[in-house]
């Protein structure tokens, strides 16, 4: 899958959708909350698959396949996390982890009020830092976007895999909104507009003094967005595949929340720790940094001054550092407690919102 796609399909991620009909349009105003979590399964390449028609109130069937758990999704706050000054006009980031809870890299993208940018990634896994910036940022999406929107983005970029050595990339897709209906697969059904892409690359690869390796490729894909705005689905083809009705390719999915292939037992490590929340005080929005040994479910309760709950949710985290984001936008200004448990362990915070 090419860079730029990949990039399209973590921003979908971020991207609810307002319902009209049967239809969705989607907007500069439909994001989720920072801390949506969204998890993958995935099979490998080369399988059989039916991308189905296009068109108005169309079911597709996605026959059950074996689709291991491959990684999740967190969309953050940009400014909490460590590229960000790479990333200065960022509004989102997806923190990205694989099924081990390592993999650790961030996507960012910013939105506005014609579309969503993509702006580029970054990782710092096992100390090596790589960051990839996309000139001028890609358009991903315009807005609004609804059942029969087109549209066509292009990414250039470039970065070094090895000292002495250079590639360059431009990746240009073609993108059409081509059909709503129901989509039925072994996670379950769900409302959803399909969108066709035709992404071309073309990869330049220095190494002085050997003469640059130039390669081109091409790929379709499909993607069935939800209502609740993820890609239920995604099929791509084989490389340059030139029929757009392609029958073996590879697959993937998206679920809503932190859903653990193989659920975490027991108690985290000795070292889990809550930091503390940051910048405190703060209005509206704050972050609280969490670093685990070893993977956890984690709940993270907020209370007030009264002990009355004002937020709950639950993570699925892997081991490494981790960022919490809050918005207290619909809260009163005062103290808030943070409690975050771990397997058995409990750790509580003092934060205070000033308006």
């Amino acid at each position: 899958m090419s860079t730029l796609k990949l990039s399209l399909s973590v921003l979908v991620l971020m991207l609810m959708v307002s319902v009209a009909s049967a239809q969705f349009t989607i907007t500069q105003s439909s994001m989720p909350s920072f801390g949506t979590v969204h998890t993958f399964y995935g099979t490998q390449e080369d399988v059989t698959v039916n991308v189905g028609p296009a068109g108005a109130n169309q079911t597709w069937t996605v026959p059950q396949v074996d689709a291991p758990m491959t990684g999740s999704n967190t969309i953050v706050q940009p400014n909490t996390t460590p590229f960000f000054d790479h990333f200065p006009t960022a509004t989102h980031a997806f923190h990205s982890l694989d099924a081990d809870g390592i993999g650790d890299g961030y996507s960012y993208t910013r939105i506005a009020a014609d579309g969503a940018y993509s702006l580029g990634m970054a990782t710092g896994y096992e100390g090596e830092e790589v960051v990839i910036s996309f000139d001028d940022g890609s358009m991903d999406m315009p807005f609004p976007a609804t059942y029969g929107t087109q549209w066509t983005s292009v990414a250039h970029y470039s970065f070094s895999p090895v000292e002495g050595m250079t590639m360059e990339m431009t990746d240009s897709s073609l993108y059409h909104i081509d059909g709503y209906g129901t989509i039925n697969t072994q996670f379950g059904s769900s409302n959803v507009l399909r969108i066709q892409t035709h992404s071309f690359s073309i990869s330049e690869l220095n190494m002085p003094p050997l003469p640059p390796v130039t390669t081109e490729t091409s790929y379709y894909y499909y993607e069935w967005i939800t209502q609740g705005g993820i890609p239920a689905v995604t099929m791509w083809s084989d490389m340059d595949e030139p029929n757009p009705n392609f029958t073996t390719g590879g697959i993937s999915f998206a679920v809503a929340g932190a859903v653990a292939a193989d659920p975490v037992r027991g108690p985290v490590a000795d070292n889990f720790s809550v930091g503390q929340n940051y910048p405190n005080p703060f209005n509206p929005t704050t972050s609280l940094p969490i670093s685990l040994e070893q993977a956890a479910n984690v709940e993270v309760t907020i209370y007030n001054e009264l002990g009355a709950v004002v937020s709950y949710e639950q993570y699925s985290f892997g081991p490494g550092n981790h960022t919490i984001a809050f918005d207290g936008n619909a809260w009163a200004s005062g103290n808030y407690f943070a409690q975050v448990k771990a397997g058995e362990q409990l750790q509580t915070k003092r934060m205070t919102l000033l308006k």
